[in-house]
């Protein structure tokens, strides 16, 4: 399987900065691709959202495009 790969990740991150849940709004067109890109993203810390350098108490949807596109090889 050789596949051009361009997934986007939509992440609700809360006033900790940990991501709370995840959604795929575009998949990558391979579902281990997309899978990987969702758990290496879990796996982080976000700067929380600020208004006025103060942090917002809510959490917040933000979006990650994964914006180069590569071949991806993968196995059956």
């Amino acid at each position: 399987m050789n596949e051009l790969a361009m997934p986007t990740i939509s992440l609700l991150i809360g006033p900790d900065g940990m991501p709370r849940e995840t959604k795929v709004t575009a998949s990558s067109g391979s579902p281990r691709l997309d899978e990987a890109v969702t758990a290496a993203l879990l796996a982080c810390r976000f700067e929380p959202r600020a208004i006025d350098d103060q942090p917002t108490p809510e959490a917040t949807w933000f979006t990650i495009k994964i914006g180069k596109r590569w071949p991806f090889v993968g196995r059956n």
